[in-house]
């Protein structure tokens, strides 16, 4: 009974330690994800090179990001993109055409289309809002 006892504690132990350098493995990973977004983000992004850092398959470091974050990496990305274009919108008087080349957009169109998708509004219209304030 005793040495039953001690198995399950040890059981027990090695799941606890596993699971805690998991977390600890997986923050780094996630560190290592975020840096490359906010280092890069003006440049073409994919799970490529998402799994290049995981050392993993692009698929696989898809779902351990969204696992992670709780979105998807193209959203966080797309995301991170506008919220920067939201603080060139109210700081800058560059066009909405050359803030979107800053961040990584060449199309105009589908700029508009993701700062709407997160803004509910045209980059124009929030750049009139904020200057309003």
């Amino acid at each position: 009974a005793i040495f039953l006892r001690f198995m399950v504690e040890l059981l027990r132990y090695r799941d606890t330690h596993f699971i805690a350098t998991a977390s600890s493995h997986d923050s780094k990973l996630a560190a290592k994800a975020f840096e490359l977004i906010h280092q890069h983000c003006r440049e073409k992004l994919t799970l490529n090179e998402l799994g290049k850092i995981f050392g993993c398959s692009p698929e696989y470091a898809g779902r351990f990001f969204k696992r992670l974050t709780g979105v998807t990496f193209s959203d966080y990305l797309i995301r991170y993109r506008v919220d920067l274009a939201c603080g060139r919108l109210e700081n800058s008087t560059k066009s909405i055409s050359e803030i979107a080349a800053e961040l990584g957009y060449f199309d105009n169109a589908y700029f508009d289309k993701c700062f709407r998708k997160i803004m509910g509004i045209s980059p124009l219209e929030y750049r009139r809002i904020s200057a309003k304030k």
